[in-house]
């Protein structure tokens, strides 16, 4: 860490800093079980064959295979879940009004199509969690203050046995994300063939569209 880096991150107020990723990683190869580890390919981290051990559940497979599967992927990593600065945190105020931060799950570089990199924010998220409400929030305003520096910043949930994405760079959704105060769950791509963002109802979800 660099001395600048060490006063920003004593301060009381979010500032913008760079995430100071390490130059290598050890990461475990065995679950809580003794068992395997599955192996993941595209990790930053990833070993000499190209593969990650990582303890992912079942809806973090289906993203990461699904993110590894698209042309244009270039590398993902596991966004730290606590504070450090290896970690991308967004500032979020708490119910006593001082800052936190939340840490969204996963970042995922891929190429533009005038072939420079870029990130995107893949956050899958239980809506049954309890800070289910306030890191929607945060992320709405995180994309509306620097949506411009990612591909995409996108928010997941599960329902009817699929996975619905939430746009955060479409200000419609994060709108209706700061207004809502139902149910906090897409609406499914089952009953909505093609789903779209929409005024919420006090009890009726969001709108978003399928992994």
């Amino acid at each position: 860490m660099t001395p600048i880096a060490g006063v920003q991150e004593q301060t009381t107020d979010p500032e913008v800093v760079t995430v100071d990723l390490r130059s290598n990683t050890v990461a475990s190869t065995k679950n809580g079980k003794g068992e395997d580890l599955p192996t993941f390919a595209g990790h930053l981290y990833a070993d000499e064959t190209g593969q990650f051990p990582a303890d992912l559940n079942e809806w973090e497979t289906e993203i990461i295979t699904t993110e590894t599967a698209r042309a244009t992927f270039v590398g993902w990593f596991r966004n730290p879940s606590h504070p450090t600065p290896a970690a991308l945190r967004i500032g979020d105020r708490d119910d006593t009004g001082g800052w936190t931060s939340v840490q969204p799950d996963f970042v995922v570089i891929s190429r533009r199509s005038d072939g420079t990199l870029g990130a995107s924010i893949v956050d899958p998220h239980g809506d049954h969690l309890a800070d289910a409400r306030p890191k929607l929030l945060a992320l709405a305003d995180y994309a509306e203050r620097f949506g411009r520096e990612y591909v995409r910043i996108d928010s997941i949930s599960k329902t009817d046995a699929r996975l619905m994405v939430l746009d955060m760079h479409n200000a419609t959704v994060c709108d209706a994300v700061r207004a809502f105060t139902g149910t906090w769950r897409p609406r499914s791509s089952r009953s909505t063939p093609r789903p779209t963002a929409e005024t919420p109802q006090r009890s009726g979800p969001i709108g978003g569209r399928s992994l």
